[in-house]
């Protein structure tokens, strides 16, 4: 084997290698974009649930006598690990979805519903006892009504 033909398999090493990387570089740049937004960090399917959670509120008012969303029922909705971009960051999913409701008038029907349950608080504790914090959620002293209480305000200071 000549001298060359040494240098031509190093370049041709040195071709696939860097082909290699920007192979791997587009795929790790396609699945970011794919299945996390850069800006929130979660996921479509989280961002679809918010959303519809969130609709479901503006558009209560437009069905006389109209039940509560169910999710509006659970106090603990936090928990739901399945919306959390990872267990080291919890997603405030009651507030994500509260911030996303535009509707005063439908904040309000809820405030004034008979369903107590919107005014319940989380009771479940995110620890395994002896002071061990497996993870740390905000606002879970906050009921659906105290987050919604807040969102009002920040809708009548908007106008």
């Amino acid at each position: 084997m000549s001298l060359s033909s040494k240098f031509d398999y190093a370049e041709i090493i040195t071709i696939s290698m860097k082909k290699k990387t920007i192979i791997y570089f587009g795929l790790f740049a396609a699945t970011i974009s794919s299945c996390k937004t850069a800006q929130t960090g979660v996921s479509k399917e989280t961002r679809t649930y918010l959303k519809q959670c969130a609709d479901s509120i503006n558009n209560i008012t437009r069905t006389p006598n109209a039940p509560l969303p169910y999710f509006l029922t659970d106090p603990c909705l936090d928990y739901e690990k399945k919306y959390w971009s990872n267990l080291h960051k919890p997603l405030l999913i009651r507030k994500e979805i509260i911030d996303r409701v535009k509707n005063p008038e439908a904040i309000t029907y809820i405030l004034n519903s008979n369903d107590r349950r919107v005014f319940e608080k989380c009771s479940r504790q995110p620890d395994f006892g002896n002071g061990l914090v497996y993870y740390h959620i905000d606002l879970l002293d906050k009921s659906f009504a105290d987050l919604l209480e807040t969102r009002l305000i920040e809708i009548s200071h908007k106008k």
